[in-house]
C-alpha cells in the first residue's frame, strides 16, 4: 500500500479482506481499496481506522455487508461502494455513519435496498443508486434524508415517482433510462414537479418519444420534443363538414394524455384515441366550437 498525508491507497493489489496498515491506520483520514477482491465486509471491519472521513471500496466483488460494518466510522463523510455485487442492503447497514454526506451505490446490478437502509443519514446530500435494477422503491425509503440535494436513480426499474415525495431540499434528480410507462401515469411526475416548492429543482428524464411520419396538411398538428414541453400548434386547417383530427408527432403518450384530458374537459363530449403504425390520432367528436389557436 502507498501511504501519504493521512491517505492510504491499496488499489489493484488483489486484496481479499480489509487490510490493517500498521503505523498508519489510526491516523488515516482517507482509505482507498478499489479494484481488489474483497467480497465481504465483516462487522467492525474498520475498527482500526477510527478517523476515516473518506472510504472507497469501489470495483471489488463485495456481495454482502454485515450490519455494523461501518459503526466505528463516526466521522465518515464519503463512502463509495460502486461497481460491486451487493444484492441486498438491510436496515442499519449504515448505522454509525451519521455524518455521511455522499453515498455511492452505483452499478450493483440487482441490489435490493430495503426500507430503513438509509435511515439516520440526516446529513446526506448526495446519493447515487444508478444502474442497480432497483424496482419500485418503498415510499418511505428516502423519507429520512431531509438534507438530500442530489439523487441519481438512472438505469433502474423505477416506475413510481412517489418514492421521493418528501425530499424538500432536492436540487438535482436523475431518472434517465428507467422504463417509465409513457401513459397517464407519468403525469404524476409532472404534477409533482409543478407542485414542488423547490424552484431550483432540476430533473433529468429520458422518455419514449418516437418520431412520427410527415403530417398531412389537412390536420391540426402538434409537436412536442419532450414530455414536459408545451404542445405547440404548427398549423390549423379544419373543414366544416369533416371531423377535426389531431395528429401528434415527436411526442410520447404522456403528452398525448395531457392533450386528451385537456380537450375532453374544455371542449369535447368524447375523445377517441387510435394508434396505428406509430401514428397517433385523436378523433374529436365535438358538439362545441374548437378554437385551439388561443391555447
Amino acid at each position: 500500500c502507498k501511504c501519504h498525508n493521512e491517505e492510504i491507497v491499496c488499489s489493484d493489489r488483489g486484496i481479499p479482506i480489509i487490510p490493517l496498515v500498521h503505523g498508519w491506520n489510526s491516523s488515516a483520514k482517507r482509505l482507498s481499496l478499489t479494484r481488489n477482491s474483497i467480497n465481504t465486509v465483516e462487522p467492525k471491519a474498520f475498527v482500526h481506522y477510527p478517523n476515516l472521513t473518506s472510504l472507497d471500496l469501489g470495483s471489488n466483488s463485495i456481495s454482502s455487508i454485515h450490519r455494523g460494518s461501518f459503526y466505528s466510522l463516526s466521522g465518515l463523510t464519503e463512502l463509495n461502494l460502486e461497481n460491486n455485487k451487493i444484492s441486498s442492503l438491510e436496515r442499519q447497514t449504515f448505522s454509525g455513519v451519521t455524518r455521511l454526506l455522499s453515498l455511492d451505490l452505483h452499478g450493483n446490478q440487482e441490489c435490493d435496498v430495503k426500507q430503513g437502509t438509509v435511515d439516520g443519514l440526516i446529513h446526506l446530500t448526495r446519493l447515487r443508486i444508478s444502474g442497480n435494477a432497483l424496482t419500485v422503491p418503498h415510499r418511505g425509503l428516502f423519507v429520512g434524508l431531509r438534507s438530500l440535494e442530489t439523487l441519481y436513480l438512472e438505469n433502474n426499474q423505477i416506475i413510481d415517482p412517489g418514492a421521493f415525495n418528501k425530499l424538500s431540499k432536492l436540487e438535482a434528480l436523475s431518472l434517465d433510462d428507467n422504463p417509465w410507462d409513457c401513459d397517464c401515469r407519468i403525469l404524476y411526475l409532472k404534477r409533482w414537479l409543478e407542485k414542488s416548492s423547490n424552484r431550483r429543482l432540476s430533473v433529468s428524464v429520458s422518455m419514449c418519444s418516437d418520431a412520427l411520419p410527415h403530417v398531412n396538411s389537412g390536420a391540426i398538428a402538434f409537436a412536442s420534443n419532450t414530455w414536459l414541453s408545451e404542445l405547440n400548434i404548427e398549423e390549423i386547417q379544419t373543414h366544416k363538414t369533416a371531423t377535426p383530427v389531431v395528429i401528434i408527432k415527436n411526442a410520447n403518450k404522456a403528452a398525448i394524455c395531457t392533450l386528451n384530458i385537456y380537450l375532453s374537459t374544455c371542449y369535447c363530449t368524447r375523445v377517441a384515441i387510435t394508434l396505428h403504425d406509430h401514428i397517433i390520432i385523436c378523433l374529436l367528436h365535438t358538439v362545441c366550437q374548437i378554437d385551439l389557436s388561443k391555447h
